[in-house]
């Protein structure tokens, strides 16, 4: 399990956003009404097999993300 944490102050929420590194597509894995931290339960693709997942965020206002993401964080993950 991994740990997201953080805050954007000025928010109503942060989405939370996971990648396994050298993949272009972000998915959508977390909304954070101001509750940190992000946990990261989930299983890794292939069993067994460490990877490198890259997280992001992005302020949310009125139900829109709004301004720039946030820095990329790289963690490796064993499961």
């Amino acid at each position: 399990m991994k740990t997201v944490s953080g805050t954007k102050p000025g928010f109503d929420a942060v989405n939370i956003y996971r990648r396994i590194k050298g993949q272009v597509q972000w998915q959508l894995v977390a909304v954070r009404k101001r509750r940190f931290p992000y946990f990261d339960e989930s299983d890794l693709a292939v069993a067994g097999q460490p990877e490198v997942r890259e997280y992001m965020a992005i302020g949310v206002v009125n139900d829109e993300e709004i301004g720039q993401m946030s820095e990329i964080k790289e963690v490796v993950y064993a499961g």
